[in-house]
Order: structure tokens, then C-alpha cells, then sequence
């Protein structure tokens, strides 16, 4: 008499969003082995700082790569025209999303807060829906403009984003505007 044990197929990494998932898991696991470490061993504070700089560094560069290959490859999803008119409201609230992982370990959303207000600048004002981290930027001068333009985060450079995922959320005052026909469902 034969046993078998009956295993899920694996769908593999088909995709590479799925790889970059994988590979960020595993980061993320490392991040919080460190930050544990160094939320009870003060003289590890330093080093745990200076690996999250660079154990980020390249994940955000293969993000960027990701990114660009999209940009080539498809047409943005959100139509978006107009240009900024320096009101400042998208440096006034900053909100994040966060993706599971981080919304299920508390150690993983503190890691993020920590990337954004130490690199960035940010101040860290909240959590809302548990899936968005919403922070406010302390590099806005008081004419509306940037003081850290050049070096600026990923994410401030690309707004408004017109390839995420959901609709993108444009303030009433902003330049920026959803051109018509926005918001057509493509496959994956």
C-alpha cells in the first residue's frame, strides 16, 4: 500500500511582480529579525539603520526597473493631464498603501514609517484602514516648494501616478485632472 501525500501545485514565479514579492517576503523577514534586535539591544540601533538603507536601496532600484519596463510596455491606466500649479496639498498629506504583510506584522509597518521619516523627512501622521500609512511633508517651504526637489522620494516624482492600481486620488485645487475615457479595465 502506497501513501501519498497530496501537495498544492506550485504556480511558480511566473511573473516578475511574483519574484519581486518572493524576494521582498524574505527582506522583510531579515528587517524584522534586526528590528527586534534592535528595539531591545540599543547598540544595535546603528547597524540596524544602516542595513535598512541597504538592504532597501536595491529593492527599490529593481522597483524603479519594474516600473520603467511597465511604462514602456503598456498605456498608463488613468489618463491624467494638466500640470502642477505648486498648491502644495500633495505634500500636505502623503498616504502610502501597504500591502498585507505589513498590515498583519507591526514590526513591518514600523519598518516602512521608519524608511519614509528618516530618508524623506516625513512626519508620520497616521494609519488609515489599516492598509494606508499617511504621512505630511517637512521639506514643503512655505512658497509650496520642495526643499529636497532633487532628491525627493519615488513617489512624489511619479505623482500622480496614472499606472497604479486604483484610481488615483487628485485634490480639488490640484493642476492635475482624470482625463475622460479614464478608468477602462485592462487584463493583466
Amino acid at each position: 500500500m502506497q501513501i501519498f501525500i497530496a501537495q498544492p501545485a506550485s504556480p511558480g514565479l511566473s511573473r516578475p511582480m511574483d519574484l519581486f514579492l518572493f524576494c521582498s517576503s524574505l527582506l522583510l523577514l531579515l528587517l524584522m529579525l534586526l528590528y527586534l534586535l534592535a528595539r531591545f539591544f540599543p547598540r544595535f540601533r546603528r547597524p540596524y539603520a544602516r542595513c535598512v538603507f541597504w538592504l532597501l536601496k536595491p529593492l527599490n532600484g529593481y522597483i524603479n526597473l519594474l516600473q520603467r519596463l511597465e511604462r514602456r510596455r503598456r498605456a498608463p491606466r488613468w489618463p491624467i493631464g494638466g500640470s502642477c500649479k505648486r498648491c502644495g496639498q500633495c505634500c500636505r498629506c502623503i498616504a502610502v498603501r501597504i500591502p498585507l504583510v505589513f498590515r498583519v506584522l507591526p514590526v513591518c509597518r514600523h519598518t516602512v514609517v521608519w524608511y519614509y521619516v528618516h530618508n524623506y523627512g516625513f512626519r508620520f501622521q497616521g494609519c488609515e484602514d489599516g492598509c494606508w500609512l499617511i504621512f505630511s511633508c517637512s521639506n514643503l517651504g512655505d512658497d509650496n516648494l520642495c526643499r529636497i526637489y532633487p532628491k525627493r522620494a519615488r513617489l512624489c516624482r511619479d505623482y500622480p501616478d496614472p499606472y497604479q492600481r486604483e484610481r488615483p486620488h487628485i485634490a480639488e485645487d490640484c493642476g492635475y485632472s482624470l482625463l475622460p475615457g479614464a478608468g477602462k479595465k485592462e487584463s493583466c
